[in-house]
């Protein structure tokens, strides 16, 4: 885009690169909220290191 300037091919690039910025993290924030209603609890540590708990 920065080096073809403003065509019809950039501005539908733009437009993916816009859909995907914006459509990540409502995804993940909806797959997380689904997790979390369903009782799963994140993981904040590893408990497979051994050691201290």
């Amino acid at each position: 885009m920065v080096y073809e300037g403003f065509t019809l091919s950039s501005g539908k690039l733009f437009l993916i690169v816009l859909f995907i910025a914006l459509s990540n993290p409502i995804g993940t924030h909806a797959l997380a909220r689904a997790a979390f209603k369903k009782g799963l609890k994140p993981l904040l540590h590893d408990d497979k290191k051994g050691g201290q708990s």
